[in-house]
């Protein structure tokens, strides 16, 4: 069975106590905290249950965040842990590109009131119309370049500005700034 880290994995429950499971992956023993297995990583049950905790033998889906830990042991979480974690490496990279201003690809999801949903790696982000070109509207569905401009983590919110209107305002603001730096060069003299 080939793994990969980084992926979803299937396990074997091997044994369970009320704190956590020893899984067998196929590859070597691993643990896991049994709050983390939850009914939605329960793949198969060996006894045919319809719902309840894992059980030994059940096969459950896992994340395999490390094959080898400096320990030597494997290291796998549940889905929500995995889910979480993405979403933090996710949240961290947009609040980088805010700073330096690196734009990021999004999907143009849909339109609501005021402006556009826009799926940037799993977040949902706000396209206001202010911020949105003219043809925005046609694009529903089709990747794009944004710029973040402003981010709210207690409201995890995101919002955006379309770099093709973005570059339109930049080329007539230096046109603007030029004029006013010739101007205030001859008043220097």
């Amino acid at each position: 069975m080939k793994i990969s880290q980084g992926h979803m994995i299937k396990a074997k429950v091997a044994k369970i106590d009320k704190k956590k499971a020893i899984l067998d992956t196929g590859v070597k023993f691993t643990t896991i905290g049994t709050h983390e297995l939850t009914e939605d990583a329960i793949l198969e049950r060996k006894d045919g249950a319809a719902s309840g905790p894992a059980r030994v033998g059940d096969t459950v889906q896992v994340f395999l965040e490390n094959i080898e830990t400096p320990e030597g042991e494997m290291l796998v979480t549940g889905q929500e842990s995995a889910v979480k974690r993405r979403t933090q490496a996710v949240w961290a990279e947009l609040l980088e590109r805010l700073k330096d201003g690196r734009p990021v690809k999004g999907r143009l999801l849909n339109s609501l009131a005021g402006g556009y949903s826009v799926g940037v790696a799993g977040i949902v982000c706000f396209l206001p119309n202010r911020n949105a070109s003219k043809y925005t509207a046609s694009r529903i569905g089709e990747l794009s370049e944004y710029r973040v401009i402003q981010m709210n983590a207690s409201r995890s919110n995101v919002v955006l500005e379309d770099c093709r209107l973005q570059s339109k305002h930049r080329k007539s603001s230096q046109g603007t700034k030029s004029k006013r730096q010739s101007r205030g060069e001859l008043l220097r003299y």
